[in-house]
């Protein structure tokens, strides 16, 4: 599996208010015949929290890198330890989540 998963995160701070930042998750499934489930973000420690600010944008990229298939869902889920987006991510696509730090 790992081998056929890229992720990456970057922390940034937030536009709107210099006291908040954000986490984007980016994940490519780069396997060109298996879906895989995103089942759970979690947080170790006690120090902060995640809140979800939307929830996944999903990108065909087998197609010279224009999106086929795009959506976007916006979830609220307060303040978790673990969030669950339950998101299947087909061969050659990539999912981008954004989140809170709280």
């Amino acid at each position: 599996v790992l081998p056929s998963l890229d992720v990456s995160f970057q922390i940034i701070r937030s536009p709107s208010r210099l006291d908040e930042f954000l986490v984007r998750m980016d994940v490519v499934n780069n396997s060109r015949t298996n879906s895989f489930w995103l089942h759970q973000v979690s947080v170790v420690g006690d120090h902060f929290y995640l809140s979800s600010l939307s929830s996944h944008i999903l990108e065909d990229e087998k197609e010279h890198g224009s999106p086929n298939s795009s959506h976007i869902d916006k979830i609220d889920i307060g303040q978790h330890k673990s969030i669950c987006p339950g998101q299947m991510l087909p061969d050659g696509q990539k999912a981008s989540q954004l989140f809170k730090i709280v």
